[in-house]
């Protein structure tokens, strides 16, 4: 008699009511309206049109809904109502028939599996016959909430060139959490465009200062928290020691210290990674090539060490640079520079290295 409403496996949400009369006589035929009502959130958070019942992009706020009603009603007829059972099983069939005339009301409403109405909406249109599509905008329930909205993180810093994600959720009255991210409208008090993505508002960290971030649920629910954006912290490297004898008096390995300094603690893990070059090669000592300054934390430190041989070398140098610097910045170019000095003396046992020469001790 009628086509329904479509509910999509992966969402479990209500995609379109089709209220079709496609049986009866051929006078009551055209004496209906075949009705396609398309349901819709208010919010426009990612600037890409209003949010659906769509498969594949619909808000998690929909999660919830557990039902929806819908009633049909106007001059010279009499109420249609009915009650769909939303299911992320197949399909639900729904069969109404919706007779012409003008000031057809439809409205609907969405609760939750504990009747809790979550969304309404309603429209009027005239009917006279054929196919139409109809768009029903539904708002939030904000009554049902009863103020219990949270807006995380509260305040928070965020460093230039980095993002920080926040969330929106509403407490019903059953004790439910219902995501409402992407039914907010977002807005900060910087130029920077809201952008929605995995369910989060992300907000660009472009220029340092103070931002104020606001999520607005229409009416007069609008939450708002602080950010502070804060600049990279600048990287400088040092060395304990320049000249490093290759082996002490009883044969063991000499080592410098390497440390890696924040011109201010960071709230976030700073990653230095290292390079070296010089005429030392990577048999003449041992360095790690990545040093991790925790959060919270100022400096840490690596360890150069060198590689104890008979081989009678010139001395070399080992010079190291900072290769890349995740969040924060190198201050300018930074550079250490190590002799490593040879201390091996000459005896028949040793050995010359290209460059060496022999050396006496009196």
């Amino acid at each position: 008699m009628l086509k329904g409403i479509g509910f999509m496996k992966r969402w479990g949400y209500f995609l379109a009511i089709l209220f079709l009369a496609g049986c009866g006589s051929e006078q009551n035929f055209q004496s209906q309206t075949s009705v396609h009502l398309n349901l819709s959130l208010p919010a426009n958070p990612s600037g890409l049109g209003k949010p659906s019942f769509a498969p594949n992009a619909a808000p998690l706020a929909l999660s919830t809904i557990s039902s929806i009603f819908i009633q049909v009603g106007g001059p010279g007829m009499a109420p249609i109502s009915t009650t769909i059972v939303v299911s992320t099983e197949g399909t639900t069939i729904v069969q109404l028939l919706i007779p012409n005339g003008l000031a057809r009301v439809f409205s609907v409403e969405a609760r939750n599996k504990n009747g809790i109405l979550l969304f309404t909406g309603s429209t009027t249109q005239n009917l006279s016959g054929g196919a139409v599509s109809i768009p029903i905008e539904l708002v939030l329930n904000q009554s049902a909430f009863n103020n219990r909205f949270v807006l995380s993180p509260g305040k928070a810093e965020c460093l230039v060139s980095q993002t920080i994600s926040y969330k929106l959720e509403g407490t019903l009255e059953d004790d439910s959490v219902v995501d409402l991210t992407e039914i907010a409208t977002w807005s900060s008090s910087v130029n920077t465009p809201p952008r929605v993505r995995n369910q989060l508002h992300v907000f660009s960290c472009d220029n340092e200062g103070d931002v104020t971030i606001v999520a607005d649920l229409g009416a007069t629910t609008v939450l708002q928290t602080s950010l502070t954006v804060t600049p990279l912290p600048v990287v400088t490297l040092s060395v304990d020691i320049l000249d490093l004898i290759e082996g002490t008096a009883t044969g063991t390995a000499s080592s410098a210290s390497i440390t890696a300094m924040l011109s201010a603690r960071s709230g976030r893990y700073v990653t230095v990674t290292l390079v070296t070059s010089g005429s030392a090669s990577s048999n003449d000592f041992i360095l790690p090539l990545t040093i991790i300054i925790p959060a919270g934390e100022s400096a840490t430190s690596v360890t150069l060490t060198t590689v104890v041989d008979s081989m009678i070398e010139p001395h070399e140098t080992v010079i190291v640079d900072i290769n890349m610097v995740v969040n924060g910045s190198e201050s300018g170019q930074q550079q250490v520079i190590v002799k490593i000095i040879d201390d091996d003396l000459f005896s028949p046992q040793s050995t010359f290295a290209a460059g060496a020469e022999p050396r006496f001790v009196a």
